[in-house]
């Protein structure tokens, strides 16, 4: 029964960790209940009195957007948007023509972007929405760092008082400290916010060929604390209290998941003694080794860590430091068995690991 039930259900987007993801929306009286299927896809059953968490007044309220271009909102006479204390909002896209004459009422705009989240998260099986946070006020806008490939754009929200201001304001954050977004690659290939792609166009950030690219890709939307690249060199966010990395190597033509496990675990003596020393947030990129230890490899991937997001701390009483701790500029390092002192880079050859091929590929078509 509950599965005819889900079949009739309109599909809906939420935010986790700054991404949106597919889930489907129940009625008033209805739980999200979570479970993991095969392939690692999210299947659903429901359950009964939960309140609603959806306020529909808020999905009432269409916000019109006229441009994603920074230096083009105050031309436009883009407004500033308000989603402070909103579960779930929506927005109506107007083209460059209906902007410049002025046709910006409600019935005049033809895109509409739906569903849109802060964080859905998951609580004992149940999807909890989060609010966006109080004071979150200010302008969508469409981010491409210059040294990253195309399909690496997303759209973000810059918190600020007044258009004029734009370039003093910070970005909306997620919950794990990087910034708010909405994917290019989403904005593609669901209908729930295609609605950006005509003012992609129209400001100059997408084009036909990119987009075919993108909806020629077969993907599968990971789950939890997945992180995407796009080049080998974008930096990330990376928590070194949990045992195993699970990455998404995103290309214009190609997709893979990879999981890196141990990375930061500490794994001398039996499987019941591994510990992970450390808790903590940091940004962090792969580098392609240069070191002369390993030029016998072949291509080697070392981690290098950027920035301490969060406070690294040890948890581990007394622990000798055989895994040394973070800090900025510094590669993850481990002592050498034979040496008490000496330290190693963390090196991982793509030649002999069993993911390396599909980094090598990534490296290869992120480069197009």
């Amino acid at each position: 029964m509950f599965a005819s039930i889900g079949r009739r259900l309109p599909r809906a987007f939420c935010q986790i960790n700054g991404y949106l993801s597919c889930h489907r929306v129940f009625g008033s009286s209805h739980k999200r209940l979570w479970s993991r299927g095969t392939r690692g896809e999210r299947q659903f059953s429901i359950a009964r009195d939960e309140p609603e968490v959806i306020n529909r007044a808020e999905t009432a309220i269409v916000r019109p957007i006229l441009t994603l271009r920074p230096e083009k909102l105050s031309e436009v006479g883009q407004e500033i948007i308000d989603l402070s204390g909103c579960h779930t909002t929506r927005f109506n896209i107007f083209s460059a023509n209906q902007a410049s004459n002025g046709e910006t009422n409600l019935k005049s705009g033809k895109h509409i972007v739906r569903n849109v989240r802060y964080r859905c998260r998951d609580k004992h099986r149940t999807c909890i929405i989060d609010p966006f946070p109080e004071d979150t006020r200010g302008f969508l806008y469409y981010y491409l760092p210059a040294d990253q490939p195309a399909i690496s754009g997303e759209v973000r929200f810059r918190i600020c008082d007044d258009v004029t201001r734009f370039d003093e304001g910070r970005d909306l954050l997620s919950s794990i400290g990087k910034p708010w977004c909405i994917p290019l690659h989403k904005i593609i290939r669901h209908k729930s916010c295609e609605g950006f792609s005509p003012l992609l166009i129209d400001d100059g950030f997408l084009d036909e060929d990119l987009v075919d690219d993108v909806k020629k890709l077969s993907l599968l939307y990971p789950t939890g604390m997945h992180r995407t690249l796009y080049s080998i060199t974008q930096p990330f966010i990376l928590n070194i209290g949990l045992s195993t990395q699970d990455l998404t190597l995103f290309t214009r033509k190609s997709v893979a998941i990879v999981r890196i496990a141990n990375l930061f675990t500490d794994r001398r003596g039996d499987f019941k003694d591994h510990r992970i020393p450390y808790i903590g947030h940091v940004k962090a990129r792969f580098e392609l080794s240069t070191l002369p230890e390993h030029s016998n490899l072949g291509p080697t991937l070392v981690l290098r860590f950027l920035e301490i997001i969060e406070p690294i701390q040890c948890v581990l009483e007394g622990y000798d430091g055989y895994i040394a701790p973070p800090s900025s500029g510094s590669l993850l390092s481990k002592r050498k068995p034979a040496a008490k002192k000496k330290y190693q880079p963390w090196s991982y050859p793509l030649n002999k690991r069993p993911h390396g091929e599909d980094f090598l590929s990534f490296i290869e078509h992120s480069r197009r």
